[in-house]
This record gives C-alpha cells, sequence and structure tokens, in this order.
C-alpha cells in the first residue's frame, strides 16, 4: 500500500501493508453487475502506527444481494463486520453488524490525525446498521473498559472505565 498512498503524498507514507486481490466481475449486462473475490491487507499501517491485518469477502448469495464480512485482527483488534447488499431494492439497499470483540484506543489514536495521543485500553460493543446508503440507520452500544486518552488541542488526559454509550439513529 505504500506505493499507491505516495501517488497521493510523495512526502509521507500514509498507508503500508500487503495488499492480496482476487476478484471476479459478472454480469455485466445487468445495470448492477454483481462481483464476488477476497481481500487480505497484511501488516496494515497508518503514518506507522500499527493497526492490524484485514481479511475481507464478498459474495453474491442470490439475484438480488451480495453478503460481504470484513475482520480487522492483531495489534490489540478483533472486529467483524458481516452485511449484505441488495442490488435491486431501493428501500432497503443494506444491512450490516458490527461486532467489536475488542477495539485497541491507539487504533483510534492512529486514525485521529494526530488529534488524540497517549492512548490506552480497549471499546468493545456492537452495532446494527442498514437502510439506504442516502438515509442511513444505526443502533448499538459501545463499552469503554479501562480507556485513557489526551485529546491533543486540549492537553488534557480523560480516563473513562467501565462506560457506555448507546446509540441510535433515527430514535
Amino acid at each position: 500500500l505504500s506505493n499507491l498512498s505516495s501517488l497521493v503524498s510523495s512526502d509521507t507514507v500514509f498507508l503500508s501493508g500487503i495488499l492480496d486481490v482476487k476478484a471476479r466481475v459478472d454480469e455485466l449486462d445487468q445495470p448492477l453487475p454483481a462481483f464476488a473475490g477476497d481481500a487480505t491487507i497484511s501488516g496494515l499501517m497508518v503514518e506507522n502506527k500499527p493497526i492490524g491485518d484485514i481479511v475481507m469477502n464478498a459474495a453474491k448469495t442470490d439475484s438480488n444481494s451480495i453478503a460481504a464480512n470484513a475482520r480487522l485482527t492483531g495489534n490489540g483488534n478483533d472486529l467483524l463486520l458481516k452485511g449484505k447488499y441488495y442490488l435491486s431494492d431501493t428501500l432497503k439497499q443494506f444491512d450490516a453488524n458490527l461486532d467489536i470483540k475488542q477495539l485497541n484506543v491507539k487504533t483510534i489514536e492512529a486514525l485521529s490525525d494526530g488529534m488524540l495521543t497517549n492512548s490506552s485500553g480497549n471499546l468493545h460493543g456492537s452495532a446494527d446498521l442498514y437502510g439506504r446508503f442516502d438515509d442511513p440507520r444505526w443502533k448499538g452500544k459501545l463499552v469503554f473498559d479501562t480507556t485513557q486518552f489526551t485529546v491533543a488541542q486540549l492537553g488534557s488526559p480523560y480516563r473513562i472505565d467501565n462506560q457506555s454509550i448507546s446509540f441510535e439513529y433515527p430514535k
């Protein structure tokens, strides 16, 4: 990935890792072609901070839907996103479940573009996502487990232990 990210910015390696993709596109005569494939990113790093390994796969399950899974493991992370994309349903274009067994707060720090520092601890929880792409819906809960971080702009450390955030849209 570092070769690809250097096309965007030659002075900084934004992404690095080994990308391996095997994909097949079918039914090119249809308004929405179907596809199937597998992709892995081994040793994913963002701005030289380790994220983990990502394994993704997708396959057409019937004439109207494609099932997809994505899993992030390593570096203290274990997340699984499973869902379906409905090719011809305009009211329900997707549904998915995100199962966060463990998300290392250092991973969030790596993706925060410098807004968070000195992070430690983990999150876990789950979320259901569904609806249309132009009007997504979600419901879930995140639990903070001995989490701490500093908001760089404020310089103040925050500690959150055994607290949860429930979210739902729309209510």
